[in-house]
């Protein structure tokens, strides 16, 4: 039970969660910026903050497709290994 629950979990669950805490943290940071370039009226350009944060959008998109991925054809078939082992 434990181990087919941690073969359900590991990969895609986890690894999912990990790429939406590092989205989340980048789009703080770039809401931030821009916040703070309302608040204070600055023309700063916010380029920089916007190119950084599309490039780890796409790398997140890219990850989650290989997750989804993963989840799909290969976390089945280690379940399945898994259960015919057991028995």
């Amino acid at each position: 039970g434990i181990v087919g629950s941690i073969l359900y979990l590991f990969p895609g669950k986890l690894l999912y969660l990990l790429i939406m805490f590092i989205l989340t943290f980048f789009a703080g940071i770039f809401s931030y910026h821009l916040i703070k370039n309302i608040i204070k009226k600055e023309e700063q350009s916010l380029n920089i903050y916007f190119r950084k944060y599309l490039k780890i959008l796409g790398l997140c998109l890219i990850l989650a497709l290989l997750v989804s991925f993963f989840e799909t054809f290969i976390t089945p078939f280690m379940i399945k290994v898994w259960t015919i082992l057991i028995k």
